[in-house]
C-alpha cells in the first residue's frame, strides 16, 4: 500500500442549471469561469480543513482542458493565491480519469516523502466546447470544480492497487480536433468550425468499452478482491447497463441524472457525494474507475 490520507474534498457548482427531460445539468454563466470555479472549490476545502495555501507543498491540476494552453493550469491556479514560496505545479491529464491518475502519481510522491500535503484540483467547463446541434453530447455534460487535499500518513490508508490501460483503436471516438498545434486557431473558418467543438462517436466508444472493460475490471479484482464500493466515472445515461455488462456487481453510485458527466471533476464529485451520503466510510476499500478519451480505462483501489 502507498499510504495517503484524504484530508478534505469540496466542490463548486455553477449557479445556472439546464433541464433536459428528467436530466439536470450545470453550466457556467455571467462572470463564472473555469478558474473561478476552481478557486471557489479550493477556498471551500481550505475552510473545511482549516488549512491555507501556506500548508501546501505541491499543486496538481488534473483538468482535462486547461484555462489556457500555456502556462499549465496548476501554475495559473497558484497565481490566484498570495504565496511566493515557489510551490511546484504539475498538470496530469488522462481526460475524464485524470483524478485517478493524479491520486496514483501523488501516492508515489508521498510514499517517497517528497511532499507532505498536496492540493489536487479538477475543474472542467465542457459547456464551452459543446455543439448544440449534437444532442448526444450537449445534453450530457455539466461544469464543475472539485478540490482535494491529501497528505502523507502512517495510518493504514492509501492506494492498494492501480491499473491503467489505453486502447488506441478508440483514440478518435471522443475528441476536439481544433485549438492546439494540430489544427490551430489561425486555421478556424466557417467550413471547419465544428472541428473546434467536442465530438463523440458514442456508439463506437460504448462498443469498445463493453469489449475491454470487463477484462480490466476482472484484473483489478484479481489483484484486490476486497472491494466494498465502486465510484465510477459518470460517463453516460446508460451507466447502469455498462456496469451490468461489465460484470461489476459491487454497489456503486450513479448520479448522472442529477449532475451529468463532469469530465475530470466527475469521479471526485461522485466520491464526495458517496462520502457525504455515507455510502462509504473510513476504513473501506473504494474502487475509483472510469473510461476516458484515448480510449483509456483507469482504476484505483483506495482504502479510506
Amino acid at each position: 500500500m502507498r499510504r495517503l490520507k484524504i484530508l478534505g474534498i469540496e466542490y463548486n457548482l455553477p449557479q445556472k442549471t439546464e433541464i433536459f427531460g428528467d436530466q439536470t445539468r450545470y453550466r457556467i454563466s455571467g462572470q463564472e469561469t473555469q478558474m473561478s470555479l476552481a478557486v471557489g472549490a479550493i477556498k471551500k476545502v481550505f475552510a473545511s480543513t482549516n488549512l491555507s495555501i501556506s500548508d501546501i507543498d505541491l499543486i496538481i491540476s488534473c483538468c482535462a482542458v486547461p484555462y489556457q494552453l500555456i502556462p499549465n493550469m496548476s501554475s495559473l491556479v497558484y497565481e490566484q493565491f498570495d504565496d511566493f514560496r515557489g510551490i511546484p505545479c504539475i498538470d496530469i491529464n488522462t481526460t475524464c480519469t485524470s483524478y485517478i491518475s493524479a491520486l496514483d502519481i501523488v501516492s508515489y510522491f508521498l510514499d517517497a516523502n517528497r511532499y507532505n500535503k498536496v492540493l489536487i484540483i479538477a475543474s472542467d467547463v465542457p459547456s464551452k466546447a459543446l455543439d448544440n446541434l449534437s444532442k448526444e453530447t450537449y445534453e450530457l455534460f455539466s461544469d464543475c470544480a472539485v478540490a482535494t487535499i491529501v497528505e502523507a500518513t502512517n495510518e493504514d490508508k492509501g492506494v492498494i492497487y492501480s491499473l491503467q490501460k489505453t486502447f488506441p483503436k478508440g483514440a478518435h471516438d471522443t475528441e476536439i480536433l481544433g485549438g492546439a498545434a494540430g489544427l490551430t486557431v489561425h486555421e478556424l473558418c466557417d467550413e471547419n468550425r465544428r472541428k473546434y467543438f467536442f465530438r463523440m462517436n458514442g456508439i463506437n466508444a460504448i462498443k469498445l468499452i463493453l469489449q475491454e472493460l470487463p477484462a480490466v475490471y476482472k484484473e483489478m479484482c484479481n489483484n484486490c478482491n476486497d472491494i466494498d464500493y465502486v465510484v465510477p466515472h459518470q460517463a453516460s445515461r446508460i451507466l447502469d447497463i455498462v456496469m451490468k455488462r461489465s460484470n461489476i456487481k459491487k454497489p456503486y453510485i450513479n448520479i448522472v441524472k442529477n449532475y451529468g458527466n463532469m469530465v475530470s471533476a466527475s469521479i471526485p464529485f461522485a466520491l464526495k457525494k458517496a462520502l457525504d451520503e455515507r455510502k462509504i466510510i473510513s476504513g473501506e476499500n473504494v474502487l475509483l474507475m472510469g473510461t476516458a478519451a484515448g480510449l483509456i480505462i483507469n482504476g484505483l483501489v483506495l482504502k479510506l
